[in-house]
This record gives structure tokens, C-alpha cells and sequence, in this order.
């Protein structure tokens, strides 16, 4: 961001306001979600239904907050030679969308609450083990 003009203050609070928007986004909420899970006796499902849309609501605001503060500055986005190749991306990060997709299959299909952030940090070790 600040290769683009961001300001480092700003760019951090970007990359805050980002980071703490991970506490809603469904399915990889903080841990108030099983412990409200819990407590009203319903599935982690059902909470992650009901966090979704104030999540991407979260996410929502904070792209037009940037996309205005972008222009109004007259900020431009990184060249096409700067972007990152998709393909090499994927290629090295595969990895962490598999075991993304294990743990939203573990908590939101299988329903294993208990067991599903253990084998996915344990994954996530052993893939990082090259």
C-alpha cells in the first residue's frame, strides 16, 4: 500500500481494520464464536449464518472507505508488471486454501468444533515442514 501512495499511518490502520474484520468472517471467527455457540446451544453453523452478512458488511465498508480515499488522493493500483503471476501463486500457496477448506468442511459439515482447529494448525506445521 504505501508503493501505491498510502501514507505508512494509514496503511497500517488499513491493515488493522482488515485483520480485526477476521474476527467476524465466517468460517475462521475468533473463539467467541464456540463460546457462543455454546452458551445459546446451537450449532457453529448456525452462528456462522448469522455472522456472514454483518462480516461482509464489515469488508464492504472498509473497500468504499478505501476506494474513496483512493480517489479523492488520486492514488492508482500497483502496474501490471508489479502484480504477482496467478499461476505461481497458486502454485506456492495451494497449501493454505486446502487446509482453509479442511477446517470450514470440519466445523461447518462435520460439525467437529473440538477437533477441527487442532488438525488444522497441525496441517498447517507439517505443511510448512518443506
Amino acid at each position: 500500500m504505501i508503493r501505491t501512495g498510502f501514507s505508512p499511518p494509514r496503511a497500517a490502520a488499513i491493515e488493522a481494520c482488515a485483520s480485526t474484520g477476521g474476527v467476524l468472517m465466517p468460517p475462521v471467527m475468533g473463539a467467541i464464536a464456540f463460546v457462543m455457540a455454546g452458551f445459546l446451544s446451537i450449532t457453529y453453523r448456525e452462528v456462522c449464518i448469522a455472522a456472514a452478512i454483518p462480516a461482509i458488511l464489515c469488508y464492504f465498508g472498509l473497500l468504499t472507505q478505501i476506494d474513496a480515499c483512493s480517489a479523492q488522493r488520486g492514488l492508482k493500483g500497483l502496474s501490471p508488471e508489479d502484480i504477482p503471476s496467478f499461476k505461481k501463486t497458486m502454485k506456492s500457496g495451494w497449501p493454505y486454501l486446502a487446509i482453509l477448506a479442511f477446517l470450514a468442511w470440519g466445523l461447518l459439515y462435520m460439525e467437529w468444533e473440538m477437533y477441527s482447529p487442532w488438525y488444522a494448525c497441525a496441517l498447517m506445521f507439517f505443511s510448512r515442514q518443506r
